[in-house]
């Protein structure tokens, strides 16, 4: 029997690479928009400088016209997602069939999915994380080995390492010189971080990082939007996919539903987008559902609908959940002054754990700490107030004093979160999401312990900012694994007989830890089980 695997972002292309592997055909089904801005303009320039310096408008290059891709402290988004790129689904796309209601949804129909953006952090998770799942970490390892084979991940032997298997190869990125202000500060105070249970490391970063490329001195000096082989993207492991015989790559098809006969996925309805119509296609295939939990979640449901599934949908058996995100901004006063690097890394170059004492939840919480250089200012320097030239001289000259430090928290099924077919647009989904108060008691103590933990540091918090739901884009459980839930502890699910959930839809519950490598390798760990 054949295989269709539904979706090319991270999940989607790991676990069809891994059923070719073993020998099986494999068509991978995706709308497969284009991100279509290319690397070359770029070939020529060693650092960000430079390139900037090449363009007649650098400003409406990065943050589009007007700057509209600016995020200032004031801002209630997380982060703007650059004007100029197209991996992700806008607003106004006649694709876009959700409705939000105070939910920041970030989603992809993409080549790639949302990973062609993906914040590069990499870290597996132990049993202590997955402590609801119905399976151990231990299921997860051989494919852990085999994605971490795939996707370069640097490596670090570090009191992070007590927290989670180290399964990188990398070089690790150079640290800033306020980087390493703060982790001396932390190494001469480590008996204070330890009564605290709080430590601090090098991050772990999705990057081809060799020591012999002297052309980027191990900064790795590409801003985050732009697109550059040495970050993994999801669309190097679909390159790799389609060197083999028996894989076709199927785009143009926005998927609606499921048809389902007898127990059974006997075909697939979709939207063609280069004909522009409707079409139900016969399969005869296992499916992999691997779209994104939010698209894959849409699918699902759209599937119970019109197959008239109405029991099960009158379970409320989905849900959905995402990291809480929390910034504390921080300025560091022994930095004042330093000269500026132009070659640095823009991603956080270091990660700290806080070890949580609340049993109910995962002892990790997840924290990456980034120091702000090479940003595009203008609305900062703009809303000092002074004239402009005497704020510029007074930014530039506190810039390398600033940074902030992310904070993400885990997340549980709750029976109001999730997502619902809505009754009066067909194929929309109605998203239904707001924070509880057993989370927000933890954020609340946690949040304190980390702005304690910062001062000793080195670094004074001058603001600390939380964001709308949705905002972590690790979004996770709209089709949960569990006995009486959606699928197994291997993704079958336990409603059609050739159906796998095999993304981050089936996760039960949502650690703390960076999402995407962890789907992955869950996605590689269901394509390695199907018999």
């Amino acid at each position: 029997m054949s295989f269709i695997v539904i979706g090319s972002g991270i999940s989607g292309v790991n676990a069809a690479l891994t059923l070719l592997e073993r020998g099986k055909e494999v068509e991978l089904w995706d709308v497969g928009i284009t991100d279509d801005f290319k690397d070359s303009q770029l070939s020529n320039f060693k650092s960000n400088v430079e390139f900037k310096k090449s363009l007649t408008k650098p400003y409406e290059f990065f943050y589009g016209e007007n700057l509209h891709g600016i995020s200032t402290p004031q801002s209630n988004s997380l982060f703007s997602l650059p004007e100029n790129r197209n991996y992700y689904l806008k607003k106004d796309s006649e694709f876009w069939n959700f409705n939000q209601n105070k939910f920041d949804l970030v989603t992809s129909l993409s080549s790639g999915g949302l990973a062609n953006g993906w914040g590069a952090n990499s870290i597996p998770f132990n049993d202590d994380d997955i402590a609801d799942w119905p399976m151990s970490i231990s299921y997860l390892n051989k494919d852990y080995k085999k994605v971490y084979s795939r996707i370069n991940v640097t490596k670090c032997s570090d009191e992070l390492s007590n927290y989670y298997d180290e399964f990188g190869s990398q070089e690790n990125i150079k640290l800033e010189q306020s980087d390493q202000y703060i982790l001396n500060n932390y190494n001469r105070r480590k008996k204070y971080f330890t009564e605290k249970n709080i430590f601090l490391g090098k991050a772990r970063l999705a990057i081809s990082n060799s020591i012999d490329d002297t052309n980027y001195n191990n900064y790795l000096s590409r801003p985050i939007w732009v697109p550059n082989e040495r970050i993994y993207n999801p669309i190097q492991t679909l390159n790799k996919c389609k060197k083999y015989k028996k894989f076709k790559y199927l785009d143009n098809r926005f998927i609606k539903y499921l048809i389902v006969n007898g127990g059974q996925i006997s075909g697939i309805n979709y939207f063609d987008t280069r004909t522009k119509k409707i079409i139900n296609e016969k399969i005869n295939s296992n499916i992999l559902l691997a779209a994104g939990a939010i698209q894959s979640g849409a699918i699902y449901l759209n599937t119970l609908k019109k197959n008239n599934y109405t029991q099960i949908l009158n379970k409320n058996l989905t849900g959905l959940m995402d990291t809480t995100t929390i910034k504390i901004f921080y300025f560091l006063p022994k930095m004042l002054g330093s000269k500026y690097q132009d070659n640095n890394f823009q991603f956080n170059r270091l990660i700290a754990a806080v070890i949580n004492e609340n049993p109910d939840w995962p002892n990790y919480l997840h924290c990456e700490m980034l120091n702000l250089n090479d940003l595009t200012y203008h609305p900062l320097v703009e809303k000092l107030p002074f004239g402009s030239f005497i704020s510029k001289d007074l930014f530039f000259s506190f810039r390398k004093t600033l940074g902030v430090m992310t904070i993400f928290f885990p997340d549980k099924l709750k029976k109001s979160n999730n997502l619902k077919i809505n009754e009066q647009k067909e194929f929309f989904i109605d998203i239904n999401y707001e924070e509880y108060a057993e989370k927000e008691i933890l954020i609340k103590n946690n949040t304190s312990k980390v702005k304690s933990a910062l001062m000793r540091l080195g670094a004074v918090p001058f603001m600390v900012k939380g964001y709308q739901p949705g905002s972590g884009i690790h979004y996770a459980g709209t089709i949960p694994m569990g006995d009486k839930l959606c699928c197994d502890n291997k993704g079958k699910s336990n409603f059609f007989d050739n159906l796998y959930i095999a993304d981050s839809s089936a996760f039960p519950s949502l650690p703390s830890k960076p999402i995407s490598i962890n789907s992955a390798a869950y996605a590689s760990y269901v394509a390695s089980n199907i018999k």
